[in-house]
């Protein structure tokens, strides 16, 4: 929101119209138990993606810190 996007001819065009011209055919999107990824942010995004012909991936975490704290400790 708020921001702006542009082709590759420079033309104002929005993220997913963007992404859809260039071959993405599907979105992922996460939603999280806190903050700005929740279901009603999810359900916009996929909603726009759906308007431009994309497929939809909705990811549910059911916790905020990683699952996989384990990539991130140096052994």
């Amino acid at each position: 929101a708020g921001s702006r996007y542009y082709d590759t001819n420079g033309v104002s065009a929005s993220a997913e119209q963007i992404l859809k011209v260039h071959g993405t055919n599907l979105v992922r999107i996460r939603v999280w138990t806190e903050g700005d990824y929740s279901i009603d942010n999810a359900v916009k995004i996929a909603k726009r993606a759906r308007a431009v012909g994309m497929d939809v991936l909705i990811d549910f975490h059911y916790s905020n810190t990683c699952e996989f704290i384990y990539f991130f400790i140096k052994l």
